[in-house]
């Protein structure tokens, strides 16, 4: 009578593929990379929404792009009321990641691609989730110490707007939205890159 064959044990996954991404992927020796871009350099060159493009799309976007894309993630960022009226009856002592958990578990619930999984419903659905869980996490930090939580400011950038929602004021001009900077000119191009890294790994 045949046994069934066991799968083979290894200690932390250890030499166990559990998929492959085109999206990133870790060097010992080059770092962290975004489709081809050092994750350091876009940290200090790179807005969250040239980032969030290039992680959806596979390249930086033109000012053209930018400009739709940021205005996109500006006008999804509003929770809908029930998502709200949940935040205010979770215990105030709820652990913020728990109540983005749950809050990010029902947004699912209100979205109305909710069944469609094609390429483009799915980029929809990302653009949403990007723009609103950040709305969790400051709304409900400001429901959980008993304060009320701030409007949208479709003028701010997301991450001018997050500062906004949490304290109610932001740093800088710069969390204004002025998205025609781009960074094609001062990046190498995504295959260039991608060829820099193959070399320097070699």
């Amino acid at each position: 009578m045949p046994t069934e064959k066991k799968p083979e044990y290894s200690p932390g996954l250890a030499g166990v593929i559990a998929g492959e991404t085109a999206i990133c992927w870790v060097d010992p020796n080059a770092g962290l990379m975004y489709r081809g871009y050092d994750i350091h350099e876009m940290a200090q060159k790179a807005s969250f929404e040239e980032v969030a493009y290039l992680l959806l799309n596979g390249e930086l976007p033109n000012g053209k792009q930018l400009v739709e894309f940021t205005q996109q993630i500006a006008a999804q960022r509003a929770l809908p009321g029930p998502v709200t009226e949940m935040l205010r009856l979770l215990p105030s002592k709820t652990h913020p990641m728990d109540m983005l958990r749950t809050g990010v578990s029902m947004l699912s619930a209100f979205d109305k691609d909710l069944s469609d999984n094609s390429h483009d419903a799915n980029i929809r659905k990302s653009i949403r989730l990007i723009a609103r869980v950040s709305t969790l996490i400051s709304d409900g930090w400001r429901i959980s110490h008993s304060q009320q939580p701030l409007p949208e400011r479709p003028d701010l950038t997301q991450a001018g707007n997050f500062f906004y929602k949490l304290e109610g004021n932001f740093c800088c001009a710069r969390d204004r939205l002025h998205p025609g900077r781009n960074l094609r000119g001062s990046y190498l191009s995504s295959r260039d890159a991608q060829r820099a890294v193959t070399r320097r790994r070699e």
